[in-house]
């Protein structure tokens, strides 16, 4: 399941969540094209009455999770950790698009895909040589990818034009999820997922927040 809460923060909210990832900016890891940052008890704070309205009390735990700066449209990844053994859900929260006068938000979506991974947090890159392991690994054999398809969708390989066509052999599309500050974007961790190309959208770079949510360990 792949879905969107409409209009989940309000503009306080993702001030106080902007906020923090301008103060833990110094401890940012950095990639090429992308900062992150981490987690504070204020986004927690924030964060936590919206997963226990979705996933119930007690149900859960955040397990990880990150702020993110971007003028790099994502490759196919998963979020699914080291990999987390009890991986539940990822919570996308749009802050803030970079525009051009041209935007198109329309065009600047992320789409889940039918396809899941029970592996370590990944990169699928099939035909493309050369990409470098960073936190997720590099996955160019898809046999062990579950719920592939014959060929390819169209309309996913051009509006993810960045990659190179043959990453997408076999994929299919669970849910398109435009990127809306506001909205909150919610689906299964194992779930592929990738990024619209934003840059064609008008859209020249963007903030967000993924929290990574595990199912509660039991006694």
């Amino acid at each position: 399941m792949a879905y969107v809460l409409k209009k989940a923060l309000d503009l306080w909210s993702r001030t106080k969540l902007m906020n923090e990832h301008q103060l833990d900016l110094n401890e940012y890891a950095k990639f090429s094209g992308r900062h992150f940052s981490n987690l504070t008890p204020i986004v927690i704070d924030i964060i936590t009455p919206i997963i226990d309205n979705e996933l119930g009390k007690g149900t859960w735990e955040i397990t990880s999770g990150n702020f993110f700066t971007t003028n790099v449209p994502y490759r196919i990844h998963t979020d699914t950790g080291i990999p987390d053994p009890r991986p539940y859900k990822t919570f996308v929260i749009p802050l803030k698009v970079f525009t051009t006068p041209t935007y198109d938000s329309s065009k600047n979506a992320l789409y889940i895909l039918n396809q899941k991974w029970d592996g370590a947090a990944s990169f699928f890159v099939k035909g493309t040589p050369g990409v470098k392991e960073e936190f997720n690994k590099i996955v160019d054999d898809y046999a062990e990818v579950c719920g592939l398809v014959q060929g390819f969708d169209e309309t996913l390989v051009t509006e993810c034009n960045h990659l190179d066509r043959s990453n997408f052999e076999g994929m299919s599309v669970l849910n398109r999820c435009e990127w809306i500050p506001g909205d909150i974007i919610v689906f299964d961790r194992k779930h592929l997922h990738v990024s619209t190309n934003f840059l064609e959208a008008g859209a020249q770079s963007k903030i967000g927040l993924s929290i990574f949510t595990s199912y509660l360990e039991r006694p």
